[in-house]
């Protein structure tokens, strides 16, 4: 993974921190009770934090974003769609609004805006762009969960809007190293594809080739 890129600007760079939620990475969630744990969240989250201070300190813009569900009078989401055929048990519980489940795991920093969404992409049905417009953001540097679901969808719709696009291969992760790999590969093409510690030095215009 090449680590070059054109430097990153802070007061033009935004942070995206994908769905590192309770129900999606703590044991004691929806998907965990589910069958549906990932092994490698839990070695993520430390680090994950470190480097969201670290990208503060550096003036990179927080931005979380959190998938929640509105239901109807029933309980049953309004907007999961066709998501809720690959995950049935969703459909009686899990990321709802004001639940526990929902929330963002309490060892992250505070962000400076947050985005709710209900699909993959964190821009479909969102006010994201606005509020990056409203930021004068160039770059997103995408984190979190899950490198093929939400993180990915999210990259397509950034670089679609014409922003430039960082995926920080050590600060998301997903079932599958494979498919890790296989996602960073592919997005390759169009993304920026780079570690932390290049995004934190480039932040903090430092130079990282060589």
């Amino acid at each position: 993974m090449n680590d070059e890129s054109r430097p990153l600007e802070p007061q033009s760079t935004a942070v995206l921190i994908i769905d590192v939620q309770n129900d999606f990475c703590l044991p004691e969630g929806i998907y965990a009770r589910n069958g549906l744990a990932c092994p490698s969240i839990p070695a993520l989250l430390e680090p994950l934090r470190d480097f969201l201070v670290a990208a503060r300190e550096a003036r990179a813009r927080l931005i979380n974003i959190r998938t929640v569900y509105e239901c109807d009078a029933s309980g049953n989401p309004l907007e999961a769609g066709l998501h809720l055929e690959s995950r049935p048990f969703l459909r009686k519980e899990g990321l709802r609004p004001g639940s526990w489940g929902a929330e963002t795991v309490d060892l992250l920093p505070e962000p400076d805006d947050e985005v709710v969404k209900v699909r993959f992409s964190s821009f479909l049905g969102t006010p994201l762009e606005e509020l990056l417009r409203s930021l004068d953001i160039e770059t997103v540097v995408l984190t979190g969960v899950y490198t093929n679901h939400c993180v990915q969808a999210t990259a397509f719709d950034a670089y679609q809007r014409d922003f430039r696009v960082v995926m920080v291969h050590d600060m998301m992760t997903t079932w599958d190293p494979e498919v890790h790999r296989g996602v960073l590969k592919g997005l390759s093409g169009f993304t920026h594809v780079t570690s932390s510690e290049s995004v934190l030095k480039s932040l903090r215009g430092q130079s990282v080739t060589g």
